[in-house]
């Protein structure tokens, strides 16, 4: 049999994306309670995402990777200028 193995991590990952895929921000008491996390999802929340605050029991965001969250400098050169003055 070819099973694929996966980790506690991998399945907290696709569990969200599966249920929550826009989802950037969560709070334990509020978000986690009434949508029933599961433990393994709780704690993959609260070791890879950053903590921003105490409140509702701890607020997380997601990580976002650098190259996500600062947008790419465009050279002058490759913009075009209009020439249409009102």
């Amino acid at each position: 049999m070819n099973e694929i193995k996966m980790t506690k991590y991998e399945l907290a990952e696709k569990w969200m994306n599966q249920r929550f895929p826009i989802c950037n921000k969560i709070d334990v008491d509020w978000t986690m309670e009434k949508y029933d996390y599961p433990e393994f999802v709780r704690k993959w929340i609260k070791e890879t995402w950053t903590k921003v605050s105490d409140e509702n029991g701890g607020t997380y965001t997601k990580k976002i990777p650098i190259a996500v969250a600062i947008p790419v400098a465009i050279p002058m050169s490759n913009i075009q200028m209009s020439n249409n003055k009102r």
